[in-house]
């Protein structure tokens, strides 16, 4: 742990170059010159002095990331491999509305997560 990171950190030569895979590390900086210094990073999170606590923020692709856009949010380039299964979201919001016991919703839930697994581990 450091308080702060600079250009003259023995490590800023290892985070800054194009290395197929970047450093394992989590960095928070102030400095406006590591957007652009660190933009090739798979995910970014932005935080402003005036972020209002429980506003909710949109994923960004990475792809859409302007070098200097100091909006806050999250910018990943991480592409999900599963999309999301509308039937059983369908029928677990149904049962929400309609006060559905939890358990059952449980039981919907374990089996669909159940099945995903046997189709993943027997295809």
């Amino acid at each position: 742990y450091r308080p702060y990171f600079t250009i003259h950190d023995s490590e800023f030569k290892e985070y800054t170059t194009d290395a197929p895979t970047p450093p394992a590390v989590i960095l928070g900086v102030t400095n406006p010159f590591f957007a652009k210094t660190l933009q090739r990073w798979p995910h970014i999170i932005r935080i402003n002095e005036g972020t209002n606590i429980g506003q909710k923020y949109r994923i960004k692709r990475g792809e859409n990331l302007k070098v200097l856009d100091s909006k806050p949010g999250v910018y990943t380039q991480y592409k999900p491999f599963l999309q999301k299964d509308k039937v059983i979201l369908k029928k677990l919001l149904r049962g929400t509305q309609t006060k559905r016991p939890r358990e059952v919703q449980t039981a919907l839930l374990k089996r669909h997560l159940m099945e995903l697994t046997e189709s993943f581990m027997i295809p």
